[in-house]
């Protein structure tokens, strides 16, 4: 009969410890990737429905004043800024730039089209443009909210390159 021996004390070897740390280094390399793909794309999906909300939100305070309001990047919540890149956003009254609603970025900035976005009462046609959420796009391909001159705001799979430029790295 086969006898098994034990080993004395239960120490581990250095062989045992090199086949665990192989092992766990293989698994890393396989899921360490497909985790920062998810986790991209989870911050880019959230930062894309918080933009449809904010412009959801913009084109009914439109209609409910019926007076023109416009959204545009800004740094704090009096005044909007002339940059293209912000991750705030202020909703101001066109007329006036009297300031409605101040939205606080979250860690991505967004990227604006060269001018600010102008939403007015329906029926009538707004500015329309595209906002583009700044994850980085290492992982995931870039994606925009558009919002169309008639209020049809979509998510858009192929952003304008001039957005996708304007993006910090």
């Amino acid at each position: 009969m086969l006898k098994i021996s034990q080993r004395e004390g239960g120490s581990i070897n250095l062989i045992d410890l090199l086949a665990a740390l192989l092992i766990i280094s293989s698994l890393l390399g396989v899921a360490l990737p497909g985790y920062q793909q998810l986790s991209e794309s989870q911050r880019q999906a959230a930062a894309i429905n918080r933009l449809k909300g904010i412009l959801s939100f913009a084109r009914s305070t439109a209609s409910l004043r019926q007076e023109e309001v416009r959204l545009c990047p800004a740094q704090d919540a009096k005044q909007c800024s002339s940059s293209t890149v912000a991750k705030n956003l202020l909703l101001v009254v066109d007329s006036t730039n009297q300031p409605l609603a101040f939205f606080q970025g979250l860690d991505l900035p967004t990227a604006f089209p060269d001018h600010d976005l102008t939403l007015v009462p329906l029926p009538h046609r707004s500015s329309g443009g595209t906002l583009l959420p700044c994850s980085g796009f290492s992982e995931v391909a870039a994606r925009g909210v558009t919002f169309s001159t008639v209020g049809r705001i979509r998510v858009r799979e192929d952003p304008p390159a001039s957005l996708v430029n304007t993006c910090p790295p």
